[in-house]
């Protein structure tokens, strides 16, 4: 939260599973509601329809899943900052 705060990048790539008391769904959702940057979760948490759920609500643009397709990552964000998709 304090990198996005001070550098404000264009987008955040975000993984849903942080270490310590806030996951990145919780980040993820303060940088984009405080700071209007859009984000894009990675995680392995493919099969836990509960997190990405709690994922979606947050209105992310794109929701990947671990192994990263790295064309597909590269096409989600290049979509994102020439605004040509919406959050989900």
């Amino acid at each position: 939260m304090e990198k996005a705060a001070t550098k404000i990048p264009d987008i955040v790539l975000m993984d849903i599973a942080l270490s310590g008391k806030t996951d990145g769904i919780e980040v993820g959702n303060k940088i984009k509601a405080s700071l209007g940057i859009p984000v894009i979760y990675i995680s392995g948490y493919t099969m836990n329809k509960t997190i990405i759920k709690r994922a979606k609500i947050t209105g992310p643009y794109e929701y990947h899943s671990q192994p990263i397709i790295e064309v597909k990552l590269k096409h989600a964000t290049e979509s994102v900052l020439s605004g040509q998709t919406t959050p989900l």
